[in-house]
Order: structure tokens, then sequence, then C-alpha cells
């Protein structure tokens, strides 16, 4: 299982890098520019191909990859280098690594959303309906009924599980108002949340889970106690889905910049590593092959997000690095100096090689 689990590990961060500097690779030939190699991995070559003025390689480490353009620092004569081209393409070649990797993420839950039904519940499309009142909860003692939807909790605006979830944890265990719709009538209940579960799992609840439409690809609908969700609601579902990843990991950067964390929230690929291992071992022992591979995909989808986000900060030797001086060059009619540039690329990476480091020696102990 500790192989299955370094080998899913390798290649989900695998496809998540590929993705990215593809986004980088195909916008920058959309722009004229000469790519001379794409990588997969990084170290030493150990197969590569040549087709038309690119070399395709695969690298002895199956971690990262590059896309190597042409006199990337220098213009070039022939106008093919990236430093050749106007800020706007510059921009857009920086940017595509994070747009594609948004766009892997949205692929991702769209294939989940599509192909899943009901009955499993981190598949398909969320709804704010009840599919289950637990017996002697707040929700059941409030007169909460299955097929009930949840329009509001407390005055905030309930979509899914996820949405009530997180009301209903914000709010604690006051008295709050849940609005419904039961019969197409409105209707304004008084509820009290409990705290229920051990440990870390203690958060105040109410008792109820909401269902999700069967998948738009999927063929048979459990109970019919759903209806099937359109292509339309699934595409705009997913929509949602990879913006709140988006929008929880930028409120994660913010917490970090503002030290609302500590080092201990904080884990590289080494920890990630060791989380994903845990849903595995987790997952297949409780739930089966099926569910294992939606929770890992929804794990890479959260995980492209997360490096579309941290790609684009404003930090040198990363991409919103490079746009911060792209802009400047925008504003000052001409670009900065090479040589300093390339100076706070090259402190900025040293630490940011640091900063891994740390979070990696992190990682080891608690592993330990």
């Amino acid at each position: 299982m500790a192989l299955v689990s370094v080998l899913v590990t390798i290649a989900i961060f695998g496809l998540i890098v590929v993705v990215h500097e593809f986004g980088h690779f195909i916008v920058a030939k959309r722009n004229g520019i000469l790519v001379e190699e794409f990588a997969v991995g990084m170290g030493p070559k150990i197969y590569g191909k040549v087709k038309g003025e690119t070399l395709y390689s695969i690298r002895a480490f199956p971690v990262g990859g590059f896309c190597k353009m042409l006199s990337e620092e220098k213009e070039d004569a022939k106008g093919r280098s990236f430093g050749s081209k106007s800020v706007l393409q510059r921009m857009a070649v920086c940017v595509a690594g994070a747009v594609m990797n948004l766009v892997l993420a949205f692929v991702i839950i769209f294939f989940i959303a599509s192909f899943g039904a009901s009955e499993m519940p981190v598949v398909g499309i969320p709804t704010n309906t009840i599919d289950f009142v637990a017996e002697d909860t707040p929700a059941s003692r409030a007169g909460l009924m299955f097929g009930d939807r949840i329009i509001s909790y407390n005055g905030e605006e309930i979509n899914n599980q996820a949405d009530m979830n997180r009301a209903v944890r914000d709010f604690g265990t006051n008295q709050a108002l849940i609005e419904i719709e039961r019969n197409g009538e409105r209707l304004n209940l008084e509820i009290t949340p409990v705290v229920m579960g051990e440990g870390d799992n203690a958060f105040p609840r109410v008792g109820i889970s909401l269902g999700s439409k069967i998948g738009v690809f999927e063929r048979d609908n459990f109970n019919g106690a759903f209806d099937r969700a359109g292509f339309g609601e699934t595409v705009a579902s997913s929509f949602r889905a990879t913006s709140l990843y988006t929008r929880l990991i930028i409120g994660s950067v913010i917490d970090l910049v503002t030290f609302n964390v500590s080092a201990d929230d904080i884990s590289g690929p080494i920890g990630v590593g060791q989380f994903i291992g845990s849903e595995i071992t987790t997952s297949m022992e409780r739930s089966g092959v099926f569910v294992t591979i939606i929770r890992l995909l929804n794990i890479a989808a959260l995980l492209s997000a997360n490096l579309a986000v941290f790609n684009l900060l404003p930090l040198p030797a990363l991409d919103g690095g490079r746009l911060i001086f792209l802009i400047v060059e925008a504003v000052r009619r001409k670009p900065v100096p090479q040589e300093k540039e390339g100076i706070i690329h090259f402190v900025g990476m040293a630490l940011l090689l640091v900063l891994a480091a740390f979070i990696g020696f992190r990682d080891i102990l608690n592993f330990f």
C-alpha cells in the first residue's frame, strides 16, 4: 500500500505539472515562440525525440517538468524568443500555466459530477434537498423532512452540503432560523445545533444530509428521489466547485501571510503524499475502489487549483513574479534591466528552495 501511495502521489503531481507546463507550451507556440524542449520530469534525460523544432524528453526524476523557450532572458534577432514578443504576449504565456491548472480542476470535477449517482455522496451534482434526517437530532425535532429544500440557514444561502456545514459551524450551537421549501411552500423553522462527533471531528451539527442529482451521463437513477442533472447544470455546478476551491486556497494564502496559521498547518509534497496514502487506506477499507478513485480525483482537482493560485503569487521566480515585471515594463514602456531581474529571480528561487526544504524537513519529522 505504501508503494501504491507513492506511485499515486507521483502520478497526481506529474499530471498537474505537465498540464501546467503544457499551458505555457501551447500559448508560446501560438505566439510564435520557439520552444526548444518540453520535458516531463527533472534531472538527466533518459529519453528524447525531436518533433518539428522541439525536443520532447522524459527526465530521470518523475517530479516536475519544464518548457524551455528560445533565449528567454534575451531578445532573439529572428523574433522567435520569449523576450522578443510584446508585453501582452509574454503575459499570456506566463498566466497560461495557471489557467490550464484551473481548466484541469474543472474537467476533473465535471467528470466526477457527470458520471456519479446520488447513492455515492462524493459524486453527482450537489443539491440543497434533504435526503436523510437522523432520528432524535435537532433536525428531526425542528420538523425537517426528507425532500425539504434548504433555502437559507440564519440568512446564509444554502446550495449544497458544504454550504450547510459551513453555515452551521460558523453560527455554532446558537438557535438559528432555517428557511425551507416544502411542496412549493416556504417555511421558517427554528433549530438549535448540537456538537456531534469526537476529537477533531466534533462540530456543531443538525443531523441531516443533502443529496445529489444523478450525473448527466449515469444510466440508472437508484431510487428516483432526485432529478437527473442537465448538461448545463453540470457545467455550472462544476464551475462553482472550481471557484469554491480557488477561493478557499486564496483564503488560506491570506491566512498564511497574515500569520493566522501555524507552521504545523503547512505541508509540502511529502505531507501531501502522506495524506494521499492515508486517504487510500481509509477509503479502500470503508468504501471500496470506486469511492477511493473519486476521492483521489477530488484531491487532484484541489491540488491543481492550489498550484494555479500559488504560481500566480507576486513572488520572484514564480509566474506571478514575472507578471509583476511585465506590468512594470508596460507602465514604464521599457523593460527592467535583465541583470537586475535575473538577480531578483535568483534570490527568490533560493528563498523558495529554503522554504521547501524547511517544509519537507517538518513533513519528515511529522512522518516519524
